[in-house]
Order: C-alpha cells, then structure tokens, then sequence
C-alpha cells in the first residue's frame, strides 16, 4: 500500500524539493524543503521506517527574511501533522528552529505542536503573533520576545501546558480570548504598552492565585479573568476605568478588592459568583451594572463607599451593606496596633514613601489605596477595630 507525507503550504508556491537518503536496509531519511513566505523557508526532516511505516526523530527549521505566510502541516489526511504514521500517536517533534530574520508567526502555524522537550523558542526578531499561531500547542513553555507588538485572537487558546505567560512591554495590543484556557499557567505579565485587556483574554487560568494590571490598561474586557477559580490577589493600578460585564465572574478565591480612583464603570456580573466580601468603590465610579438578573457583585458583600458619591446610592437603593469612607483618615485613627511595611506606586510597583491615607480595606493583610500608592501593613494582633 503506499504511504505519503504531505507538507502542505497554503501559498502559491510548492514542496521544491523531497530528498530520501537510506540510512539502513529499511530506513529512510526523509526531507522536504519549500517556502512559506516570500522570503521564508521550511526544511522537515524526519527517519521513515518501511517495515512498520513508523515516521520518527521529526526537525522543522524556517529561515529566512520577513512574514510567515500560512502554513499548515498535512500528515496523509490528517491536518497540522498531529499523527506520526502509527496510530493516532502525534507527532513529537525532536527539534523546531526559527531563524532570527522572520517577522510573524502564521494562523496555525504551530497549532497541536508537540516538541521533546516541551519548549518552543521564538527569535527577537518577530513581531506578530497570529491567529490560532499557537492553538492547543503542546509546549509547556513559549518565549515571547520583546520585538514583538502584537498577539492576535486565539494564539495561544487552549494551550493546557503552558505555565508562564509573560506579554513583553513591547506587545501594544492582543486579540480576543489570547490565552483563554492556559489551565497550568501560574503566572501573568501585562504588557505596559497595552491599553485594554479583551474580551475573554485571561479566562480560565485555574491555577493563577495573583495578577498586577498596571495603570497604562483602561478597560477590562468581558470575562476577562472570569473562571480563574484560584485567583486570589488583584492589584488595579490608577489609569483603568471600566471593569466590563463578568470580568471577575466565578473567581471563587477573591475575597476582598479595592478599585483605584478613575473607575468610572463596573459592568453587569462584573464580580458575579465571586467570593467577594468586601470592596472599596472610589468617587469617580458613575456606573454598575443594574440589570437585575445580572447583578455585579455577590449577596452579602460589604461595599466601602466615599459620602454622598454613586457607590453609596447604588449601595443604598439594591440594599446593599455599606460604610462610608473618612477622606482625612490617617493611620493613627485605627483602633489597634499598626505598622506601615512598605509602600508601592501603583502604577510602577516601585517602592516610595508615604503619603496621607484616602482609603482602605480591612484584613489580614490590610491595604490602603492613596493616588497611586498602595501601602501594606502589618494587622498582626490588632483586634477588629472600627472605622
């Protein structure tokens, strides 16, 4: 019967090259050459066994100069090289190179890819990253570059294994639902550069427990972080105003929260089936979500709310738990004993000195959120104190 392996490039240009070298009685070298790009260049190799039909010891190497075009793998009839010829075992790449040179990664390009040592590794010379580049990959670690500038929609969907995401600052925006499902990842870089965070981007993290959102990000999409069951610290610096429908929704660790000045807007859901006890609202929020199917934050919360601002109405009228926050207050007015740890800017995580105290939260670990500083201090043997 006979076999074939099909390396086929959605361009206009063909395989130009096969060559098949006999390294014993009956095994065969196999390497195929063409291009995937203008200037872009694939070579796969793999030993192809004649008696059991067996591919193994499979390498990619790209080369060249600018865009990917895209590229999908074809194995008979079977897309993105997902089998080796025996079965349905995938394909377990020994090797996958990228040379410095080339400047995108193409939609699908490494979807399904599975290499030996669980690790893909990108050249500093690509720029974007495109749809579906990386979908359901294998890898659990993915070098992003700082020259890159841009994640399009899905490019690392569903990749289960991955356990770092780091978005350089250089990456100016990322697509809907980017890293939707990277269910290992237990930790997350945002980007500097970036001014919203999408839709669904950062949904179903489950074994992410803290994420920093630096001030330069203003919106927070729809269930963006919504199902990160183990996130347990949030950290908003100044700069973000609206926090859209769900974004928090289903984070069943998040027990408190203190939203910076400049919020203007919580979405419908926004908290919703969260663990939410207690949340600081600042003046400037001037919409939450009011359909009442919807509502924003879970039953029983505990909002803190500055006098005669939109929080304390929306609070009083959904009948919702309040008090209201003393503008002057100070560290020496607590009840209990109390030390200033650290203190933070919100928006460079640098630490800096003190300034006056505008608003807090209670808790083991309390915080006091000021115009772009957030302090930690120290509540040990402190009682319950009122304030």
């Amino acid at each position: 019967m006979k076999r074939k392996l099909i390396i086929a490039m959605l361009v206009a240009s063909v395989v130009s090259s096969i060559c098949t070298i006999v390294i014993g009685e009956r095994i065969e070298h196999i390497v195929y050459t063409g291009e995937c790009g203008l200037k872009v260049k694939y070579e796969v190799s793999y030993d192809y066994n004649r008696d059991t039909w067996e591919r193994t010891n499979y390498t990619l190497k790209i080369t060249g100069t600018g865009d990917m075009s895209r590229m999908d793998i074809y194995h008979g009839d079977d897309r993105y090289g997902r089998h080796s010829g025996s079965g349905d075992d995938p394909i377990l790449w020994k090797s996958i190179d990228i040379a410095y040179g080339v400047t995108s990664i193409s939609d699908n390009a490494f979807a399904y890819v599975q290499t030996e040592n669980k690790r893909i590794s990108l050249p500093n010379s690509i720029k974007s990253i495109d749809y579906h580049a990386f979908y359901n990959c294998y890898a659990e670690y993915i070098n992003i570059p700082e020259s890159v500038e841009s994640i399009h929609d899905d490019a690392f969907h569903c990749c289960y294994n991955l356990k770092d995401i780091y978005i350089p600052n250089s990456v100016k925006w990322i697509g809907t639902s980017s890293f939707m499902h990277c269910h290992s990842a237990t930790s997350l870089h945002i980007s500097t550069s970036m001014r919203e965070i999408p839709n669904t981007a950062f949904r179903s993290l489950y074994e992410l427990t803290s994420v920093y959102i630096p001030g330069n990000i203003q919106r927070i999409g729809r269930n963006a972080f919504c199902d990160n069951y183990k996130l347990k610290t949030v950290k908003i610096a100044q700069g973000v105003k609206i926090i859209d429908d769900a974004a928090f929704a289903h984070c069943t660790n998040l027990t408190q929260l203190t939203l910076p000045e400049g919020v203007t807007t919580i979405g419908n859901s926004a908290f919703a089936y969260s663990a939410l006890k207690e949340i600081t609202i600042p003046k400037s929020v001037t919409s939450i979500g009011n359909d009442p199917d919807y509502a924003p934050f879970p039953e029983g919360i505990l909002m803190y709310v500055y006098k005669n601002s939109y929080a304390q109405q929306y609070a009083k009228k959904n009948g919702i738990k309040y008090k209201t926050i003393d503008e002057n207050l100070s560290a020496s007015d607590l009840y209990g004993s109390w030390k200033i740890t650290e203190v933070f800017d919100c928006s460079t995580g640098i630490s800096l000195s003190g300034s006056k105290l505008t608003a807090f939260t209670k808790g083991k670990s309390m915080e006091f959120c000021t115009d772009g500083a957030i302090y930690l201090v120290d509540t040990e043997n402190m009682g319950r104190g009122e304030w």
